[in-house]
């Protein structure tokens, strides 16, 4: 990935999956939590991080070169379920050919999952 590398956590709770990602892959860390406490201590670990509603927070397209979701799995109005919702709102934000690490648990996945994983693709 040519460029400054950033990294994404859109749900970074206390920071430590980003930061060990990050690190990793020799890159800044950037995080959005909405528990202030929560993201109280991810500001020690991270770059930068906005304590706020990840849905209120905007950014530039392409602006990150890794993705790491790993979101509230729950049912969504908008979407049905959350996990899309946040997908669909934070790709626009990787860069192509970027990294997307989505973490979903294994019971999440049905046959209907096929449905969003198309997204990863587009972009």
């Amino acid at each position: 990935m040519p460029g400054p590398r950033r990294l994404l956590d859109p749900c970074c709770g206390t920071g430590e999956p980003a930061a060990q990602i990050a690190t990793a892959a020799g890159c800044d860390a950037y995080g959005v939590e909405i528990n202030t406490d929560r993201a109280k201590a991810a500001k020690n670990l991270l770059s930068k991080v906005v304590a706020g509603n990840l849905f209120s927070v905007r950014a530039r397209p392409g602006a990150f070169s890794i993705l790491y979701l790993n979101p509230p799995y729950d049912f969504d109005a908008e979407d049905g379920r959350t996990e899309l919702s946040f997908l669909k709102h934070t790709l626009p934000y990787l860069t192509p050919r970027g990294l997307l690490l989505f973490v979903v648990p294994q019971k999440r996945i049905t046959p209907e999952s096929p449905e969003f994983f198309p997204l990863t693709l587009k972009i």
